[in-house]
């Protein structure tokens, strides 16, 4: 015979109840995503063409790498399982509910952190019309949530005597990776890095003279600071290899350039990428760099993460860039 305990049964129930409405999106109980940094699940794709979209190779980068690592499924395998990837893109071309391409997006549906991009089409033909307009919003986009993920890890984990270090010499706060711990300090001029034997992530920071090309400003600051074993050593900037943008800086523009550094005399090299900001007060252009060398691997992700720093940034109102 079996007993039934109504107190029992209604507290089982209520558990049930509240189980069911704290799984919802964003929730503490939501699941962790799965995926790599930039791996995006594309459902819906037969033609390839938003793989193709995200498929393009990164500006910047000693050796071609993608955007995004893309695994596209069809509709009838995006299931529970392919619904907690951290990243997904649900192509839908109907004619009959779209009548132009759009894009809409969702935060942490299933999983945490996650973003689902819901692209919208009236036909395949129409969206490789607009592929010119779709390609760069949907990597934008993707891009950003990445980099959003890589802060959020930076604020459960930084070093904090290297930020003192930077907001004492030049007035700005940010976030650094706590791997950075070895300072070097020059003529208005701050190295941060890690010691690692398989290659070197760094960020610098140092100001140029207002108004000069910020190129030919960091060829000047890197020769002066970062130096090899013999006089004749010395980083330079890679001809040819810039792209320049600008973008918003808190209230104000920056100047972002991407592009290759080498050892002058030395078979080292890799990635870097600038922000720049003025200030016609003080006269001067503050530079905040990350570089990379990372021999026989992929730089991306690398470069990514020590990039994200750079949009943590802070400055005081007033500050002296470096001239104390």
């Amino acid at each position: 015979m079996r007993y039934r305990c109504p107190l029992l049964s209604a507290v089982f129930a209520t558990f049930a109840a509240w189980m069911l409405l704290s799984c919802g999106p964003g929730s503490p109980l939501t699941p962790r995503s799965g995926g790599r940094p930039y791996e995006v699940t594309v459902v819906g794709d037969s033609d390839g063409l938003v793989a193709g979209m995200l498929s393009v190779p990164v500006e910047g980068l000693p050796q071609e790498e993608p955007c995004f690592d893309v695994t596209a499924i069809d509709r009838s395998h995006y299931g529970a399982t392919a619904r907690l990837s951290r990243h997904i893109v649900v192509l839908t071309a109907d004619s009959s509910r779209y009548t132009r391409t759009q894009l809409r997006y969702a935060r942490d549906t299933y999983a945490t952190p996650q973003t689902i991009v819901y692209l919208n089409t009236p036909s395949v033909r129409q969206l490789r019309a607009d592929a010119s307009r779709v390609a760069p919003r949907l990597r934008g986009l993707l891009s950003r949530s990445e980099r959003a993920t890589a802060i959020a890890q930076l604020r459960r984990s930084h070093h904090q005597r290297a930020e003192q270090a930077v907001a004492e010499t030049f007035g700005i706060h940010l976030l650094v990776p706590p791997a950075l711990g070895r300072l070097c300090r020059g003529d208005h001029f701050l190295w941060l890095s890690d010691d690692v034997p398989e290659g070197m992530s760094g960020l610098c920071f140092y100001t140029i003279p207002l108004g000069m090309d910020v190129i030919a400003g960091r060829d000047s600051v890197m020769r002066r600071n970062l130096r090899g074993e013999s006089p004749g050593m010395y980083v330079r900037t890679v001809d040819g290899s810039c792209h320049r943008r600008t973008v918003p800086a808190r209230g104000s523009r920056a100047t972002v350039v991407r592009g290759l550094w080498e050892m002058t005399g030395d078979a080292m090299g890799g990635p870097f990428v600038l922000h720049a900001t003025t200030d016609s007060a003080t006269r001067v252009t503050l530079v905040c760099e990350a570089l990379l060398y990372a021999p026989s691997v992929m730089k991306r992700d690398k470069l990514r993460l020590l990039e994200a720093s750079l949009y943590t940034i802070k400055r005081n109102k007033q500050t002296d860039y470096g001239r104390k």
